[in-house]
């Protein structure tokens, strides 16, 4: 299940310098509740960011897609009480 949409989708795949980036999508990036990534121009990859909430203008960001959500159905959790 993706939760990439029309709402999110340029904040997921984002390319632009946040610098560079309109005030609205700025504030929804800061505001994303799954976190950042940034781009590290050195090994060309996208890596965990801490939680301090700076943005430098001239790096790349990306919002993290919120993590996948397992469903489980009653009973399935346990294999055998019997054993």
């Amino acid at each position: 299940m993706s939760n990439i949409n029309e709402e999110n989708k340029d904040l997921i795949e984002n390319r632009i310098p946040f610098g560079l980036l309109d005030e609205e999508t700025q504030e929804r990036m800061k505001a994303w509740e799954h976190g950042t990534v940034f781009w590290a121009h050195n090994d060309g990859v996208f890596h965990d960011r801490p939680q301090d909430n700076y943005f430098w203008d001239t790096a790349v960001y990306r919002a993290k897609p919120a993590p996948e959500r397992r469903e489980y159905k009653a009973g399935l959790e346990k294999e055998n009480d019997n054993d």
